[in-house]
Parts: structure tokens; C-alpha cells; sequence
């Protein structure tokens, strides 16, 4: 997704922490969205969005990442979804495992200083490989050290349960309406998230139905390739109401 340079990815998730849980309960505990390029619309969208009991992050992009200097349209936008009880989190590619760590430690320490106020961080390109696993621990225990922040994975697919373990919630389905078929859940409910796009006005609600007892942190969108994060849905107020009611 680092190629996507717009404000769409907006992550609702509801905190969690620790080890996995094989929770089988469907109760959902949020959604995910993305933004990643100054858009008023979408992030008025984004703002108004109510929280409810649910918690709502925001994947947050300036530049890449953090960029070199702080951009005051981001800085306000990361207050104000604070103030309206949304979870702001930074961008960062890790090209799975293959980006120096030194690099991705670096934008780490970028983000804090810039946007002081981001509350998590979003690990996008993740390596779904056992062997990759000590390179995201390390990235865990940086940014444990810095303060109790927010972890989320993007592998966009299933990985082991150690990935778990380090992260409040991993992205395992990253993909299209038509391949939902071949989709099979990891056992960890509770953590566990997944993104939808191509999705249209009138299948989302029987997509969201499906996937809300296999996700607990859900976004559906008709959106497509090569940017399916772009806009907000149709049925985005609707899709949020119905995962506060569920």
C-alpha cells in the first residue's frame, strides 16, 4: 500500500494487547480504513465518524512514512481525529523484512518527533515468514521502549501465531471481493482484521455479514486497484453503524 498516495487508510480497531486469543464470539470491535494524501472530504468523513463503543484508527501517510519536516495539515488532522476519539497511527513500510531496520527504527523515532501526537504505528509490507519473525520482535521492542503505542501488522495474509503475540492486530485478507472464497481465518479471532475492496452497494452488507465472525476488525469498500482507499464507500456510514451494532 505504500504506493497509494492518497488519505484513505483508516484503521477502526478496538484496543487489545498480549497474547492471542482464540476468542470465537463474532462481536465485532471495529474497522479498518486508510488515508494517506491531504483530502478535505475524506477527512472530515473520517472525523465525523462516530466512535461509539468502538475505537476508531487512523492509518496515517504524509509522505511515504513521516516525511522530513512536519506538515501543519497533518498535525491538526492527527489532533483533531484525538479529539474526536479516533486512534491516529504512523505509516511505515518494512518491504517485507527486507528494509534495514535501522531505516524503519529511524522513522520511528521521526514520526514522534514530528507528530508527537500519533498514538500507534502501522507496519505495512510485513513478511508472513517464520524465519522474518526476530525482525518485527526487534521493531516491537523499540517502540515498546518509546511508550505504550500501538502495534498493527499488514502482511495482508495469514501468518504464524507468533505475529500475534507482538501486535494488537494483524491484517490477514488484504484482497478483493471475488477471491474471498480462498480465505481461511487464523484461530485468533480477537486480533485478527481484514480488508475487502471491489465490494459493491449492493453485496457489502452480505460480504460484512460473512466476515464479521471472521474478523473483529473489519473494512469493506467498493473501491478497486490500483488505489481502492481513495473514497470513503457509499455505504460507509451504514457499514459503521452496522459494526457498532454488532
Amino acid at each position: 500500500m505504500k504506493n497509494f498516495f492518497f488519505l484513505s487508510l483508516m484503521l477502526i480497531f478496538f484496543s487489545c494487547g498480549g497474547s492471542p486469543s482464540n476468542q470465537t464470539t463474532s462481536t465485532l470491535k471495529g474497522s479498518i480504513l486508510f488515508a494517506y494524501n491531504y483530502n478535505s472530504t475524506l477527512w472530515q468523513s473520517i472525523e465525523s465518524a462516530p466512535s461509539g463503543n468502538k475505537t476508531i484508527f487512523v492509518v496515517v501517510n504524509p509522505d511515504d512514512g513521516p516525511g522530513t519536516q512536519t506538515d501543519p495539515l497533518y498535525s491538526n488532522f492527527i489532533n483533531e481525529l484525538t479529539k474526536t476519539e479516533k486512534i491516529p497511527l504512523a505509516y511505515i513500510y518494512t518491504n517485507y523484512a527486507q528494509r534495514d531496520i535501522t531505516s524503519v527504527e529511524a522513522d520511528v523515532n521521526a514520526w514522534l518527533e514530528l507528530y508527537p501526537e500519533i498514538k500507534g504505528f502501522f507496519f505495512d509490507e510485513v513478511s508472513d515468514s517464520e524465519e522474518d519473525l526476530p525482525y518485527y520482535e526487534e521493531l516491537e521492542n523499540y517502540v515498546k521502549a518509546k511508550g505504550n503505542y500501538y502495534i498493527v501488522l499488514n502482511p495482508g495474509t495469514n501468518v504464524p501465531e507468533s505475529y500475534f503475540e507482538i501486535s494488537d492486530a494483524v491484517i490477514t485478507y488484504e484482497d478483493s471481493a471475488e477471491n474471498t472464497g480462498n480465505y481461511v481465518p487464523p484461530p485468533f479471532y480477537s486480533k485478527n482484521a481484514c480488508v475487502i475492496y471491489g465490494v459493491s452497494d449492493n453485496l457489502w452488507k452480505e460480504v460484512f455479514n460473512e466476515f464479521k465472525t471472521k474478523c473483529a476488525y473489519l473494512f469493506i469498500t467498493n473501491g478497486t486497484l490500483p488505489n481502492p482507499y481513495s473514497e470513503l464507500p457509499d455505504y460507509f456510514e451504514e457499514e459503521i453503524k452496522s459494526i457498532e451494532e454488532n
